[in-house]
């Protein structure tokens, strides 16, 4: 059976996995002296996550409409040529 991590355990975890991800986004130089913004970033790194998430979902989303867009105008869009018509029938 194992045993159920006490609450201080937790958020040292937490907390620590918030300083690596300081650490990660901004290098070394993001810890040597803290601010209150990287105190906020070492304790709401879950929602910088989440954004980082989105924006990168954003940038797929954005890519693939342009794909769709020019896929469009240059395939369904394109002239055809006549001595292929019967392909069409």
């Amino acid at each position: 059976m194992t045993e159920t991590p006490s609450t201080y355990k937790i958020v040292l975890l937490y907390l620590l996995v918030g300083v690596m991800f300081q650490v990660f986004i901004f290098g070394f130089h993001g810890i040597q002296y803290i601010t209150f913004h990287t105190f906020l970033h070492v304790l709401l790194w879950p929602l910088f996550v989440a954004y980082y998430f989105v924006m990168a979902a954003l940038a797929l989303a954005v890519i693939w409409i342009a794909g769709a867009i020019i896929y469009f105008f240059m395939v369904v869009c394109a002239p055809r040529d006549p001595r292929y018509r019967w392909y069409d029938d």
